[in-house]
C-alpha cells in the first residue's frame, strides 16, 4: 500500500526540484537585465548544483517530456544570458577607452599649463 505513496512522493519530489532549477534559470536571466554579474555568477553556480543533483537519480518517465521541453527553455535563457554578458564586456571596454582618452588628455592638459 505504501509504494504508491512512496512513488507519487518521489515524483512530487523531483517535480519540486525540478521547479527550483527553472525558477533559478529565470532569476538568472532577471539578474542578467539588471546586470547584477556577482550575483548572477553565485545563482549560475548553484543552478549548476541542482541540476547535478537533480540527474543523480533517473527522472520519472511521468516528468520527461517536461523536462525535455524545459531544458530548450533552459538552453535557450543561457543563450540570452550570453549575449548580454557579451554585450556587457563590449560595452564596458568602450566606456574603459573612453575613460583612458580622457585620463591622457587630462595628463597632457596637466602637463602643457606646467610648461
Amino acid at each position: 500500500m505504501s509504494k504508491p505513496e512512496n512513488h507519487d512522493k518521489s515524483i512530487t519530489d523531483q517535480w519540486i526540484s525540478w521547479k527550483k532549477i527553472l525558477d533559478a534559470s529565470q532569476q538568472l536571466v532577471q539578474l542578467a537585465e539588471q546586470k547584477n554579474w556577482s550575483r548572477l555568477e553565485r545563482l549560475q553556480q548553484d543552478r549548476d548544483q541542482l541540476i547535478e543533483q537533480f540527474f543523480l537519480a533517473q527522472p520519472h518517465p511521468e516528468l520527461i517530456s517536461k523536462i525535455q521541453s524545459d531544458i530548450k527553455t533552459i538552453c535557450d535563457q543561457d543563450r540570452k544570458i550570453i549575449q548580454m554578458v557579451e554585450k556587457n564586456r563590449e560595452q564596458l571596454g568602450a566606456e574603459a577607452q573612453r575613460l583612458k582618452s580622457m585620463k591622457n588628455r587630462i595628463q597632457q592638459y596637466v602637463s602643457t599649463e606646467k610648461s
